[in-house]
């Protein structure tokens, strides 16, 4: 006997299953109803049919990983997917949540450490594009879980759809994991640029773009934590913008403040640590 006597509880308990990976024949047994039943919900809800190679191959994480964050590597990638990644409700889905990461093919290899941090068995997608004739194409990689826990956790944390336009400080992040945090997001959304100098070294400079919020949350760490010693002022490339972009110059300052992000740490863009590595070198005459 069938224990679902609210039809709707039951609908959305047949799409739920099969969007989350399970096959109809096993969603069938499990709620003790035919198979017919199945198909013709998914049918009625305009729920693409796997094929059975599909449904043999399913993919798993671990969909609690940002349920609560309560270690280093956790909080760096939750800056991360801050500054890179993206969610969204997948509507035709059953509402189910996207969760996406999206990185130059270049550095694949952080992505295979997410990959392996949240235990998942996906794919590392590839891709190219192009901005249009006359461009040469972009090679990138993603990586996408589909999952409702995932997608709430994340909301939870104030990671939200169309980050670009409203992205505020993360919620729910302890304060001793803010600055792995902020490692994450300069990884994605900062950078420590270069230039020669008139000695045949180099200037380096270190800047890190966002909303005003962001980046006031950012500075207020660095500044409680002794590693600026003023709150400086941000600015827009263009006026229209609303993104605005943070810079320290001076081969001492960047150098505190990336020491003191990269301190105790497990995870990083090697390319960013590298471009550190030269400064560390340079600061200390080697």
């Amino acid at each position: 006997m069938n224990i679902y006597n609210n039809e709707d509880i039951l609908r959305q308990e047949i799409i739920s299953s099969y969007i989350e990976g399970s096959s109809a024949i096993k969603i069938a047994k499990e709620l003790n109803i035919n198979n017919y039943r199945v198909y013709k919900t998914l049918e009625d809800n305009n729920i693409e049919r796997r094929s059975n190679s599909i449904n043999s191959k399913k993919y798993t994480f671990n969909e609690n990983y940002f349920e609560v964050i309560n270690d280093p590597i956790k909080a760096y990638w939750l800056g991360f997917l801050y500054a890179d990644g993206y969610i969204s409700k997948n509507k035709e889905r059953y509402n189910s949540g996207l969760v996406g990461l999206s990185i130059h093919e270049k550095d694949e290899e952080h992505l295979l450490k997410f990959k392996n941090d949240i235990q998942s068995t996906h794919e590392i997608k590839h891709y190219k594009v192009s901005k249009g004739k006359g461009y040469s194409e972009t090679p990138y990689v993603r990586l996408i879980l589909n999952s409702k826990t995932i997608y709430g956790d994340l909301v939870n944390h104030g990671l939200v759809e169309h980050k670009s336009q409203v992205k505020e400080p993360p919620k729910n992040l302890p304060k001793e994991y803010e600055k792995y945090f902020i490692l994450g997001y300069f990884d994605g959304n900062g950078s420590i640029s270069m230039s020669k100098d008139k000695n045949s070294g180099f200037d380096f400079k270190f800047r890190i773009t966002s909303t005003k919020l962001m980046l006031s949350f950012i500075m207020e760490h660095l500044y409680n934590n002794e590693t600026i010693y003023k709150i400086s002022n941000t600015y827009k490339r263009h006026s229209y913008d609303i993104v605005e972009s943070l810079d320290y110059g001076g081969n001492q300052q960047v150098y505190k403040i990336m020491k003191y992000l990269y301190e105790d740490t497990e995870r990083f863009l090697q390319r960013k640590y590298d471009r550190f590595l030269m400064l560390k070198t340079q600061i200390n005459g080697g």
